[in-house]
């Protein structure tokens, strides 16, 4: 078989995997493998024989088919089937298994590990199960847990939760796809019932080595610094450090991946040059694999590790490799074992990387002839890169890191020196610590530094521009501008001669890339409006959009901002907010603002003028604000104010009900009233009919409900009165609950979207 039928057979099942995304796109692939059998081969010079189209067509085939054997599915006796008879609705249960993933502390300062279940204890007794489970425990419960510790972990199950905002992460989602259906809320691990085992094993060496690189360095430097050699997702690097490099577009360098490789292939090589090529061969390959198994069996890891091996090979053989043919090998083989990861980001930003820098780091390094030759591929390398995996950002993401090209090329030399470092400590590490620890200690000014830099970027105003959402066929079209790129650069490889053509050239091709993603987000921001109620249960968060025009009703806490509120913004290409509003001046409810502010403009900021005198004591938030861009606005009682055509007023003092109105749609707004405040706003006789009810879930007086005559009723809230979801629903007003619907989703053609589809809006009293 030559070459040419080998790689189409490749790309035949990649393409295959990709497929599955697209209803029936196995058997459209089939049917194309046919047609090209019998057409291409009377065209193409090669005259490739047609069989190779067919089986082609058939590998496709066969691959979406793969794809669904492999989707994790629970088994009969899977943890999370017992969930709603033993351990659902808040239930206490203990559950014995095998912790099977390094513990690391989330957000919210919690250990949270993976755990191979093998009994539940509850108030059926003791039953087997089986399945892996997402377990998180207060930090002091998990304090020297590793893998390979068979524990009973005390504790509530629960479903885990599907992404209830638009632009939110899919928690069910991501645990599906690892083979985990249920979580664990642990309340305490049951350390004398803990089973001996073995105290040694990749997680011991992957310790020993942080441990000695924090010692002199202390947190974040030492953290930083054994990211650098193991990768982020094997170190518990503090969160506001990593989200800065993810904001300056500096996550790879968080990441385990070719560069290590390429680090620790040379130093072994270079340690064993006197040996024979047989020895070389196994001691390097014997590296690779450990290596592998501290920085994490992942994607991007295995991409490097496979082509570092097939580099040894090369090496035995003394022949040359083929890296586009070492990358598409490496892509077959890791889809052949986990085809899932055809959809893994890891995965996917890591090949894109590699390929950049494979077919463009050495055109684009010809083309800066005129610079020294370091810093013409300092600024090539980086650049390549950027160019094949910013599509997928765009697509991924919805955000463009503005200053991301420039960073890459500051940081570089620091990167570089890190690593180099970070290596050399973690071998010292192994064999005595305190020397480990002295050389990381060497690193920490660069380290310092490097941190340095990128606080200060990530700090500057516009560091992210959102573009919002691009469809698959803009990414299509972006790749395929690139590819012609490509493609030029390779046909003008090595030639000195310069003229204006192949500039204009390469102007023209950039401003098509730009006008497929600014002129249908221009269509987008003028055409839009729409009003979104979010899932966040604890507060009313709510944003209006008239065209460019935004206007937002509270911002919740930083969890709220960074996982729910923010995505949707960047989805919607939302670079700033017009106007807010709080309706409550609690220092609880408004945390979320100096968040929000460090990341997009907030212009002003409205609340009720009688809580002025909070508003005052509140110097930790809302003196912040004022110090500030934001402008700090107390209205009174009906004073209306207006961002484009989107109006709203404070219907009377004190009471936390706001009347919004953007087109012929009027909204009013309650969040939390006590019986007493009900009875005032009844009394008030400045309430009008309305169309919609924006409310906290309890229960609201009769007479307000028959004042307002809502078309729809919108509760906001974790829990929702019975009594008055079922007096809504007899008068056949349409009932959406947050909970249970997810957020809601009101556009200009009158619709409203639920963003869990499991209601038709309905009250129905089986859902509580």
């Amino acid at each position: 078989m030559s070459p040419s039928a080998g790689i189409i057979l490749c790309l035949a099942y990649i393409v295959g995997l990709l497929a599955t995304s697209v209803p029936w796109g196995g058997w459209g692939l089939l049917i194309l493998g046919c047609i090209l059998a019998v057409i291409l081969p009377q065209f193409w010079r090669t005259r490739l024989p047609f069989w190779v189209w067919l089986v082609a067509g058939a590998i496709a085939f066969f691959a979406t088919f793969y794809f669904q054997f492999r989707v994790p599915q629970p088994a009969a006796n899977d943890i999370g089937q017992f969930i709603a008879n033993s351990g659902g609705n808040g239930k206490i249960v203990t559950v014995t298994g095998k912790v099977i993933s390094s513990p690391r502390l989330t957000r919210s300062g919690k250990v949270q590990f993976e755990l191979a279940a093998t009994q539940l204890t509850g108030d059926r007794g003791n039953q087997n199960v089986s399945g892996k489970l997402y377990v998180t425990v207060p930090l002091l419960q998990g304090t020297g847990l590793h893998p390979g510790r068979e524990i009973p972990v005390r504790g509530t199950l629960y479903d885990p939760k599907p992404a209830s905002n638009p632009g939110s992460f899919d928690f069910a989602n991501y645990l599906a796809d690892r083979g985990i259906f249920a979580g664990m809320r642990g309340i305490e691990i049951q350390w004398q019932q803990a089973s001996a085992e073995s105290e040694w094993g990749l997680w011991w060496i992957r310790e020993r080595i942080v441990r000695s690189q924090i010692h002199f360095l202390g947190s974040p430097t030492g953290q930083l610094v054994s990211a650098m050699v193991l990768g982020g997702k094997s170190v518990d690097l503090p969160y506001d450090i990593r989200d800065r490099f993810v904001t300056v577009g500096l996550a790879h360098a968080l990441a385990a991946s070719g560069f290590q490789v390429t680090l620790i292939l040379g130093v072994v090589l270079a340690l064993t040059q006197r040996l024979p090529e047989g020895w070389q061969f196994g001691i390097g390959t014997g590296t690779l694999a450990v290596y592998a198994g501290l920085a994490g069996l992942q994607a991007s890891v295995l991409r490097a590790v496979l082509m570092g091996f097939a580099g040894l090979i090369a090496l035995v053989l003394q022949r040359k490799t083929k890296p586009l043919g070492v990358l598409l090998f490496a892509a077959i083989l890791l889809l052949l074992f986990n085809p899932l990861w055809i959809w893994d980001l890891g995965f996917q930003f890591s090949f894109l990387a590699t390929l950049g820098l494979i077919i463009m780091a050495q055109p684009l390094t010809e083309r800066l002839d005129w610079l020294p030759p370091a810093i013409a591929s300092a600024i090539a390398v980086p650049v390549a890169a950027t160019i094949w995996t910013l599509p997928l950002q765009l697509y991924t993401f919805n955000v463009f890191s503005t200053y991301s090209l420039l960073v890459n090329l500051i940081v570089t030399p620091f990167l570089s020196l890190i690593s180099i470092g970070s290596f050399i400590s973690a071998i010292a590490a192994l064999i005595y610590p305190i020397a480990g620890s002295g050389f990381a200690w060497l690193l920490k000014y660069p380290t310092q530094g490097l941190i340095a830099i990128v606080q200060f970027f990530s700090k500057l105003p516009g560091n992210n521009f959102a573009v919002g959402s691009i469809s698959v066929w803009q990414l299509w079209i972006l790749y395929g501008l690139i590819g012609v790129v490509w493609l030029y650069f390779s046909w003008k490889s090595g030639e000195r001669q310069r003229n204006k053509s192949p500039i204009l050239g390469f102007v023209f091709l950039l401003a098509i890339a730009l006008a497929v993603i600014i002129v249908p987000a221009w269509q987008v921001r003028q055409n839009t409006q729409q009003v979104t109620v979010f899932d966040e249960q604890s507060t009313l968060l709510l944003v209006l959009r008239d065209r460019a025009s935004i206007f937002l009703v509270n911002s919740g806490d930083e969890d709220t901002i960074q996982f729910n509120l923010l995505p949707f913004l960047n989805s919607q290409g939302i670079n700033k907010i017009d106007a807010a509003l709080t309706t409550n001046l609690e220092l609880e409810s408004n945390r979320g603002w100096l968040s929000l502010v460090q990341t997009l403009p907030v212009r002003a900021l409205n609340y009720d003028a009688t809580l002025e005198p909070v508003a005052t004591n509140m110097t930790s938030t809302l003196k912040a604000l004022r110090e500030g861009k934001t402008a700090l606005v107390p209205l009174n009682e009906q004073q209306g104010k207006t961002v484009g055509k989107i109006t709203f007023k404070l219907i009377k003092a004190g009471i936390p009900a706001w009347q919004l109105q953007l087109g012929d749609r009027t909204w009013l707004t309650i969040d939390k009233l006590q019986p007493q405040q009900q009875t005032q706003l009844i009394n008030s006789g400045k309430l009008a009919q309305i169309q919609i009810l924006c409310w906290s879930g309890e229960s609201l007086n009769t007479k307000l409900l028959d004042i307002l005559k809502p078309e729809v009723a919108i509760a906001f809230s974790n829990t929702l009165d019975e009594a008055t979801a079922k007096y809504l629903n007899d008068r056949d007003i349409r009932v959406f609950w947050t909970r249970r619907d997810g957020a809601v989703q009101w556009k200009s053609d009158g619709e409203f979207a639920a963003t869990l589809d499991v209601t038709d809006g309905n009250f129905n009293r089986n859902s509580f």
